[in-house]
């Protein structure tokens, strides 16, 4: 009779570090999906989720937080943006295309 899909993120299926305000968010929409599966039966209505992973984006640049402290905490970010920018460079293993 109907569906509803929901885009998600493959991070709702995992943890890493300094994901984890973006990975909790997933985690969400992956969980109300569920419980919107078991409502919306009933009504004939098919609920999905899809979680792509990795997208050729300017995602992680784009949500950069700057800040001067050249602490621990700050090196840890930099190394994680450096990841980051390299899942989602358009030739990276895995990496799906925006299209």
């Amino acid at each position: 009779m109907g569906r509803i899909v929901n885009i998600g993120s493959s991070g709702g299926e995992f943890t890493t570090p300094g994901g984890g305000v973006y990975q909790a968010t997933k985690y969400a929409l992956d969980s109300m999906t569920d419980a919107m599966r078991m409502e919306l039966k009933v009504f004939g209505i098919d609920v999905m989720l899809i979680e792509p992973g990795a997208i050729a984006s300017k995602f992680a640049s784009n949500g950069a937080v700057l800040g001067t402290d050249e602490g621990s905490y700050m090196q840890l970010m930099r190394g994680i943006e450096r990841l980051a920018n390299q899942a989602i460079d358009p030739n990276a293993p895995g990496t799906w295309s925006p299209d």
